[in-house]
């Protein structure tokens, strides 16, 4: 549902949600389709998001001077509301709001730092990191975390402690390792070195897709078997479809 206020690049309605430069806005009947619930699910759901500030409620209005269109929170807007553009005093009447409403409609905007988030696909190491967290007792996270020796540093998308296991990984919405600077098995090599530097127990492969490339597996199987210099060496996992899961 979070996902369908990534509004594609075209301003308008785009079946689960209107967008204006490039931001979508979620109507309470765009989440009842999205996630095929009742209209009440659909309410306790938005009150819960709202409550933890993940949401905020409005409505999209456009100035009487410029015509400017955005969305404005609820507590912006009384018996009038001030454009973000020009900053003229238009009042909330018809005319103001999509034409064919007789009332003005209420709409959900995503936390600007929540959107963020869902755009650079960082809710794949936070969905991965909670379905660690499920099978655990006890667990300490930390985010991306950057791993330093004398041959220079690497970043890992996930690194755990569950019960007492340290657990170290890579968290893609992609289903590849390769990046723009290594290949495939280069960077298996690089997450296996961090994982040896971490004493990892087990090293995880985690996509939103489902399944990932073929050899990927394989590769930082390889890199382990070829690279693994001390301590008992780490199993290799997989988490595939994390987006279905959340």
């Amino acid at each position: 549902m979070l996902n369908s206020f990534l509004a594609p690049k075209r301003d308008g309605d785009y079946g689960v949600g209107y967008a204006v430069r490039g931001d979508g806005y979620v109507a309470l009947e765009d989440i009842k389709t999205t996630l095929d619930i009742d209209v009440f699910e659909a309410r306790d759901l938005a009150d819960r998001l709202l409550d933890a500030n993940v949401l905020r409620r409005g409505l999209l209005l456009n100035c009487a001077r410029c015509h400017f269109e955005a969305f404005y929170r609820i507590e912006l807007v009384g018996s009038t509301f001030n454009c973000e553009a020009c900053g003229h005093t238009s009042g909330v009447t018809r005319g103001r709001w999509y034409s064919k409403d007789p009332e003005p409609h209420w709409y959900y905007a995503i936390d600007q730092v929540v959107r963020n988030l869902l755009r650079s696909h960082g809710d794949v190491p936070l969905l991965a990191a909670h379905q660690v967290r499920q099978k655990a007792s006890s667990v300490l996270w930390s985010p991306e975390l950057e791993v330093t020796d004398s041959d220079g540093s690497i970043e890992i998308d996930l690194c755990l402690v569950a019960d007492g296991r340290i657990i170290v990984g890579e968290a893609k919405s992609n289903n590849s390792l390769k990046g723009k600077k290594y290949g495939t098995q280069e960077s298996a090599a690089r997450l296996v070195r961090a994982a040896q530097l971490l004493s990892a127990d087990e090293i995880v492969l985690a996509t939103s897709q489902n399944a990932w490339a073929r050899g990927t597996r394989t590769a930082v199987l390889k890199a382990v078997e070829e690279g693994w210099r001390s301590g008992p060496p780490p199993a290799v996992t997989e988490m595939l479809s994390l987006d279905e899961q959340a």
